[in-house]
């Protein structure tokens, strides 16, 4: 006989407690269990108590279980990868993955020690997107560490579509690492960074940039991220395509430049769109290469301590 409970405006269950059943709240698909100290690549990764090791092992599971159904809905049921911090790095990850929601569970991803779920490389990118892309994959609370020269601690060369990254922090650990994010020429689209974290180490060369990218970058948002790095800017963009593209209420640190859009593309309908951002750089906040009217508004430029609220213009 089915029944009906009312919450008027809490609902609490005690630590542990399993809910089954509701299905607002679990993953169309599988959820996947990560832990480094408990878990064994050799699991099924289904439980805590059957959990894998690492991120990569959950991801190959994920895939080989999201492609059994082909051509079918089931292709794009969404899994979920749970990942416990602790005080050691996941190693680094090259399965590509699509249409799963990889959450971090884990201390704060800002600056970096124990606890924190960190995806690491001690000489290379913690995450690779090379060949076939990346498809509806939603990062949450993570870490990414490493890079290295062209490099970056998540580097993507092959394409990213309807990606998105929730409090999520990238820091170079490698000295002279291209960038914190790196997306070099592919298409990229429906990419969010929301509320992350581009950080440095003051011990080692700083990277070139925090975000960089090349190729399409469109229907895009980027917001209230902090970007700390990037020697010759914070932020950096030369990609085409940048329709409906939206960079807003970002704080970006960098060397030259905080914000250097080096976009070629000069219709309304191919540029981003920056809007309420404070900039710093040692020769301008916020640099922008044509028709700087159409698509910047309300951002703050500092320029080596000559600040400018900027309406329409670039410093």
């Amino acid at each position: 006989m089915s029944q009906q409970i009312y919450v008027g405006r809490k609902f609490t269950v005690a630590p542990g407690c399993e809910l089954v059943g509701l299905d607002s709240i679990s993953p169309p698909g599988l959820t996947y269990y990560v832990n480094n100290i408990t878990g064994n690549d050799s699991n099924s990764g289904l439980s805590w108590n059957d959990a894998v090791a690492q991120v990569e092992q959950a991801l190959v599971l994920s895939e080989a279980k999201r492609v059994v159904g082909g051509t079918s809905t089931d292709y794009y049921k969404m899994n979920r990868i749970v990942i416990q911090g602790t005080g050691t790095a996941y190693t680094e990850v090259t399965t590509e993955p699509n249409y799963c929601d990889i959450v971090g569970f884990g201390s704060s991803i800002r600056s970096n020690g124990a606890g924190q779920v960190q995806i690491g490389h001690a000489d290379g990118s913690a995450v690779l997107i090379a060949t076939t892309g990346s498809r509806g994959a939603n990062w949450f609370n993570i870490q990414f560490t490493g890079g290295g020269s062209s490099k970056a601690p998540f580097n993507a060369t092959g394409s990213m579509l309807r990606c998105e990254f929730h409090g999520c922090s990238f820091y170079p650990t490698i000295a002279s690492s291209a960038a914190g994010m790196q997306l070099n020429g592919g298409t990229y689209a429906g990419i969010v960074l929301d509320g992350c974290h581009f950080g440095k180490n003051l011990a080692i060369t700083e990277a070139t940039y925090g975000f960089y990218v090349t190729g399409q970058f469109s229907d895009c948002l980027v917001k209230e991220c902090v970007i700390g790095l990037g020697s010759t800017a914070a932020y950096y963009s030369d990609a085409y395509l940048q329709d409906a593209t939206v960079v807003k209420q970002n704080t970006c640190i960098g060397g030259t430049y905080g914000i250097r859009d080096a976009s070629l593309e000069t219709t309304v309908r191919g540029l981003a769109f920056y809007i309420n951002n404070y900039c710093f750089g040692t020769t301008a906040g916020l640099l922008i290469s044509t028709v700087t009217t159409l698509h910047s508004i309300g951002n703050w430029s500092n320029a080596n301590g000559t600040v400018t609220r900027l309406t329409s213009t670039t410093d």
